[in-house]
């Protein structure tokens, strides 16, 4: 089976609103990387987008070092391919969707690592159990 993959880097873009990413395209397509969206240090504001869970390919999504604010999307679980999920430094807040739980995380299936990070937000309640949530270290 032969599909495109495609990398979408766009670190220190200095995005300041979602408008911007209409202007985005792919910038490289590379055989070797998997689909990838990183979108980390471009200053976005607002919510994150319940509709990058429709990104049913990715397998790579950053949103690290923002300003993203409000709840982390239950839609996320969409993402079925998804192996790194990071959403760190940004001021989310509220707890983490139960619905993540689904996440396969496939890549911890094929030994390869997996992330899942939402370290410094403002989230609070307890982490989610089941799933792949089992197979992630925690600080206590």
């Amino acid at each position: 089976m032969s599909y495109r993959k495609t990398l979408l880097y766009a670190c220190h873009s200095h995005f300041h609103s979602h408008e911007a990413l209409v202007c985005c395209r792919s910038i490289s397509k590379f055989w070797s990387f998997p689909p990838t969206l990183d979108l980390s240090n471009n200053f976005l504001t607002g919510p994150i987008w319940p509709q990058f869970g429709n990104l049913k390919n990715l397998h790579y999504l950053d949103l690290k070092c923002n300003n993203l604010s409000g709840n982390i999307p239950e839609d996320l679980c969409g993402m079925t391919s998804i192996e790194t999920l990071d959403l760190s430094h940004n001021d989310l807040s509220g707890g983490i969707p139960l619905s993540l739980v689904n996440l396969s995380f496939p890549s911890v299936n094929l030994n390869f690592p997996s992330k899942f990070n939402v370290a410094y937000n403002l989230l609070y309640g307890t982490i989610p159990t089941g799933g792949q949530f089992e197979t992630f270290k925690f600080l206590k």
